[in-house]
């Protein structure tokens, strides 16, 4: 319980930290206080998250997968590639790919942003749906001006460049355009209508819906 604990304390110390020194403009750092997202098969670690100043998670101080822009995980105790043996690096990495699956899941993104700080250490991660590639380490209490400039370029980049499709528009529910889509739950479709039933099985109201 002292290292969850420890974990807890360290997400929302940096979240205060990112947050006061505004290396994200127009962004707020906020951390999850109770468990992460509802899939128990999951393996969701990360408590620390990037989402559009003003948005409805900060304050209702929930985890939204529909509106998270970049991602924060902690590991208190610094992990190299070599220590990976240990679990403290492969047990982050198997993080990463959990809850970054819930953000493919719920956004329409090509890719997501991890900052992972390990120790006095800190990488940038990017996941997409072939795998996790990141960069070699940042000592930030030796060069904290790198890892400043690694958060204002995250914020300044257009959201295509954080993975966002621009071709995708969210359908808001109570929107004229979520109104007619849910009226086609309840049609009688002609028999053999393979294209309709197929468009109708994906109007899942759990998930988000876009106009491509």
């Amino acid at each position: 319980m002292r290292f969850a604990l420890t974990r807890r304390v360290t997400h929302i110390w940096k979240a205060d930290a990112i947050n006061g020194k505004a290396m994200g403009p127009g962004f707020f750092f906020a951390t999850t206080p109770s468990a992460l997202g509802s899939d128990a098969s999951t393996k969701e670690k990360v408590g620390c998250w990037m989402y559009a100043a003003g948005s409805r998670a900060i304050i209702d101080e929930r985890t939204d997968w529909t509106t998270i822009e970049v991602s924060v995980a902690c590991e208190t105790e610094h992990a190299d590639d070599a220590e990976a043996v240990d679990g403290r690096w492969t047990g982050l990495i198997d993080s990463i790919t959990s809850f970054s699956s819930l953000v493919f899941r719920y956004q329409l993104v090509t890719h997501h942003f991890t900052i992972l700080f390990l120790g006095d250490c800190a990488r940038l991660a990017m996941t997409d749906r072939a795998g996790i590639i990141y960069t070699s380490h940042i000592n930030y209490k030796a060069n904290p001006a790198k890892l400043g400039r690694v958060f204002w370029r995250l914020s300044r980049a257009t959201p295509e460049a954080r993975g966002h499709d621009p071709s995708a528009v969210r359908i808001l529910r109570g929107s004229p355009e979520y109104d007619a889509m849910v009226t086609w739950k309840t049609k009688t479709l002609p028999a053999g209508d393979h294209a309709r039933e197929l468009f109708v099985d994906t109007l899942d109201e759990d998930y988000p819906w876009y106009r491509l």
